[in-house]
C-alpha cells in the first residue's frame, strides 16, 4: 500500500464516521487534512467523498441507518463539496462544460462532485442540478457556447428523464457523456439513450472532453424516438397509474409500508418500468425489484411487496400499454 492509499485508506473511515455521527466540523477536518498532505482535490472526491456516499446508501439499503441519518450525512458531503480549500481551482482554460442532472433525478451529490471535479481539472464548469424539465435545459444549451455535456444518473427510475435530458442536448448540438451508478459498467446502456461516451469517473470523463471539445456544435435527432412514440401515453399516465394502484394495493396485500412510503415505491417501480420498455431490457425492472426487496427488508417490511407493487401496476396500466405489460411479464 503506497503513503496516498494509506492516507485515503483513513480518511474514508474517519470520514464516514464523523459523517454518520452528524460531525460536519469534524468531518470538514478529514477533507482538509487530506489536501495539507497533497492529496489533489479530485483523488479526495474519487476516493473518499464518492465511496462514503455509496457505504451510505448501502447502510441505509439494508436497514443499517435510519433515512434520517443518511439525509445528514448526504447534507455534510454537500456542505463539505463548498469548503474553500477543495473549490480552489486553476484559471479554466480547457473550455466550458455543462453537468446536470437527468430529469427528474433530485440526487444532487453526484453532479456536484463531477461538477468539482471537472473544475479543479481545469474546465469552465456550469451546474445545472437538480431535475430540470428538458424542454427548458435544451433552450438553455442551445445559448451555451460550449459544445460538451455531462448527465449524471444513478437510477433507472431515472432513466428515461436521462434519456429526455440527453435528447435534448443532442438537439442543442452538444456532445454528450453519461455517467453514475445507472451506467456502471455498461456503456452499450450510455449508447442506447444517445450519449456519445459512458464515463466510470470524472477524470476519465475529463479526457474525453478534451478530445470531444474540438467538434463544433451539430444538432442532432434523438435515439429511440419511434419507441418513445408508443410510449409517451403510458408515461403521462404515470400520475393515475401510480393513484390506482395505491388504491389497489390493499386489496391485494396488507400494506407493507406506510401508504406515502408505498406511494414512493410505486412511483420508482412505474418509472422503471417505462425507462426498461424504452431501451427493450427488462433486467432493469428485475434489477429495480431485488433492490426495492432490500429496502424492503431492510425496513422490516415483508420483501415479497414488491411483486405486489408490480401487480397492482400491471393491472391498471392505461389501454395501449402492451409492451410495458410484456416488459413486466418478462421481468418477474
Amino acid at each position: 500500500m503506497t503513503v496516498d492509499s494509506d492516507v485515503l485508506e483513513s480518511a474514508r473511515a474517519h470520514y464516514l464516521v464523523a459523517a454518520l455521527e452528524g460531525r460536519s466540523e469534524t468531518a470538514a477536518t478529514v477533507l482538509d487534512m487530506v489536501l495539507l498532505k497533497g492529496i489533489p482535490t479530485a483523488d479526495v472526491v474519487s476516493e473518499v467523498l464518492a465511496p462514503v456516499q455509496a457505504e451510505i446508501g448501502s447502510l441505509w439499503q439494508d436497514g443499517t441507518i435510519s433515512i434520517a441519518e443518511e439525509h445528514v450525512a448526504s447534507a455534510i458531503t454537500s456542505a463539505c463539496l463548498h469548503l474553500p480549500r477543495l473549490t480552489e481551482a486553476p484559471r479554466p482554460d480547457r473550455g466550458r462544460v455543462l453537468m446536470v442532472s437527468a430529469e427528474g433525478g433530485w440526487h444532487t451529490l453526484p453532479a456536484q462532485m463531477v461538477a468539482l471535479t471537472w473544475r479543479v481539472l481545469g474546465w469552465d464548469t456550469r451546474l445545472i442540478s437538480p431535475s430540470v424539465p428538458a424542454a427548458d435545459l435544451g433552450e438553455e444549451a442551445s445559448r451555451e457556447s460550449g459544445v460538451v455535456a455531462g448527465v449524471s444518473c444513478s437510477s433507472a427510475a431515472h432513466l428515461t428523464g436521462a434519456w429526455r435530458t440527453v435528447s435534448a442536448l443532442r438537439a442543442a448540438g452538444m456532445q454528450v457523456i453519461v455517467g453514475g451508478r445507472l451506467f456502471d459498467g455498461s456503456s452499450e446502456l450510455a449508447e442506447r439513450i444517445g450519449a456519445d461516451a459512458y464515463a466510470a469517473d470524472p477524470v476519465e470523463g475529463s479526457v474525453w472532453l478534451q478530445d470531444a471539445q474540438r467538434s463544433g456544435k451539430v444538432p442532432r435527432e434523438p435515439r429511440l424516438r419511434e419507441d418513445w412514440e408508443h410510449l409517451e401515453m403510458v408515461w403521462q399516465a404515470l400520475p393515475r397509474v401510480v393513484e390506482d394502484s395505491l388504491r389497489l394495493a390493499p386489496h391485494l396485500a396488507e400494506l407493507a409500508l406506510p401508504a406515502e412510503q408505498t406511494r414512493e415505491q410505486l412511483w420508482l417501480m412505474a418509472r422503471t418500468c417505462v425507462g426498461a420498455t424504452l431501451v427493450d431490457d427488462p433486467g432493469l425492472l428485475s434489477d429495480h425489484m431485488r433492490w426495492c426487496r432490500q429496502v424492503l427488508a431492510g425496513q422490516g417490511a415483508d420483501e415479497g411487496f414488491a411483486d405486489v407493487l408490480v401487480a397492482t401496476i400491471d393491472r391498471v396500466l392505461p389501454e395501449g400499454s402492451a409492451r410495458v405489460r410484456s416488459l413486466l411479464a418478462a421481468a418477474v
